[in-house]
């Protein structure tokens, strides 16, 4: 009995890569927000803070 063997080909794996040098307009056109924007020290907290698993 003769048995026939047929070998799938290889298909060798490619890569494009593409270097961009240019920063993005997206946020150069974005609107001023409407109020001003400030950031908060912490406080110091003392305190332990039980963490209570809500499962």
């Amino acid at each position: 009995m003769e048995i026939k063997e047929t070998k799938k080909t290889y298909l060798e794996p490619q890569i494009l890569l593409f270097a961009l040098q240019t920063e993005s307009p997206v946020l150069a056109g974005s609107p001023s927000v409407g109020f001003q924007v400030s950031v908060v020290p912490p406080t110091k907290d003392d305190d332990d803070t039980e963490l209570i698993p809500e499962n």
